[in-house]
């Protein structure tokens, strides 16, 4: 979690251990583009498309007593503060479109990439897919919940389908067992337990700073996130 939070995002809270692993984080800073208003339709970009800031003077209006920053990486950082969340409200009869992804999963290799330097997951992953859910924290209601079903390269067939042990397997996981019948993903205890996570925060550290000097001969800069 410390690697996570140092990097990702600070108001992260989870247990990446638990029998189904979990992050939760304030919505107002963990959505990459907040949008005040209906948005706009842009058939070339695929449909509503969503970009920091507002639709009209009622949305400007919000976002300027909230005290939210115009750009989008400022009203992250701003977010995070006790302040700022009391200031902010999402209101019943306001409409907001939402923007999110996350340049910091490699689905293709299986791991958490930070700049130079990648944590290779799958050692620890089960076959559980991922999901983003929206929520209340308070009342635990559920507004939105979107699933990515993983699978390995040998587990799909040509034509895409999936092979049958790959189906049982995902059954198995999707009932909180683990993806066990054909071995691939299978956790290990011992793995898990020799995971130094202090280590590899220093190392991400330590390459996130080698390489910000390589490119600039600075250290990092006062607007990152901290």
């Amino acid at each position: 979690m410390k690697i996570v939070k140092w990097w990702i995002d600070p108001g992260l809270e989870g247990d990446a251990y638990a029998d189904m692993p979990y992050l939760y984080g304030p919505a107002l800073s963990s959505f990459n583009a907040v949008h005040v208003g209906s948005g706009e339709f842009d058939e070339a970009k695929g449909g509503l498309w969503f970009e920091e800031g507002h639709s009209d003077e009622d949305g400007r209006q919000r976002r300027k007593a909230a005290g939210a920053p115009d750009d989008a990486k400022a009203r992250m950082k701003w977010a995070l503060r006790a302040d700022s969340k009391q200031k902010w409200v999402w209101a019943y009869d306001q409409t907001y479109g939402v923007d999110f992804f996350n340049p910091y999963v490699d689905f293709e290799n299986f791991a958490l990439r930070l700049p130079g330097f990648n944590l290779p997951i799958i050692k620890y992953w089960d076959g559980q897919g991922l999901r983003y859910v929206l929520r209340n924290r308070s009342t635990e209601q559920v507004y939105l919940v979107i699933l990515f079903t993983l699978y390995l390269k040998e587990d799909v067939n040509e034509d895409g389908t999936l092979k049958a042990a790959a189906l049982q397997a995902t059954s198995k996981a999707s009932g909180g067992k683990g993806r066990l019948a054909n071995g691939h993903g299978q956790h290990d205890e011992q793995d898990a337990s020799s995971f130094d996570e202090q280590k590899a925060l220093d190392e991400a550290r330590a390459q996130f700073a080698e390489d910000n000097n390589n490119k600039n001969g600075s250290q990092m800069n006062d607007d990152d996130v901290d």
